[in-house]
């Protein structure tokens, strides 16, 4: 296997490395990172650095992350409040689930009639402006 040991090759690893290694000191302080990385086999560096990479780009798309853990939170509570032994959790959630569900359902056809009043308005005006019937002599 040949390698490149260009002096500028070997400078910007000798860089990338040094930078590895202080950020890999500075993570150690943070006790959910070392157990992800036990658990993983994934060095923190690389978690942080793809995770950061993950917001920029969802960021740039602007795609935003609140729904992410809402989307996720929810139903793993109510499939534990199916799983508990007490009904009241059950009733709560299930009330929850036919509020969002009319809210969720309701949301397009309100969108739809905003924006539609809101350029019927302003088309409607257009036309009449431009389509006046010509005033007859009298």
């Amino acid at each position: 296997m040949n390698t490149v040991r260009h002096p500028m090759v070997v400078q910007a690893q000798n860089k990338v490395f040094y930078y590895h290694d202080q950020r890999d000191k500075k993570l150690t302080k943070y006790p959910v990172l070392l157990k992800f990385e036990q658990r993983t086999q994934i060095p923190k560096t690389y978690a942080v650095l793809d995770a950061s990479l993950l917001v920029v780009i969802l960021h740039m798309y602007n795609l935003s992350l609140l729904p992410s853990p809402t989307l996720l939170a929810e139903p793993y509570l109510s499939f534990k409040a199916v799983e508990s032994p007490s009904s009241q959790d059950d009733v709560q959630w299930s009330i929850y689930w036919v509020i969002f569900g009319f809210f969720n359902f309701m949301e397009r056809p309100l969108l739809f009639v905003s924006f539609s009043t809101m350029f019927h308005g302003r088309f409607n005006s257009h036309i009449s402006e431009e389509y006046k019937p010509p005033i007859s002599p009298s």
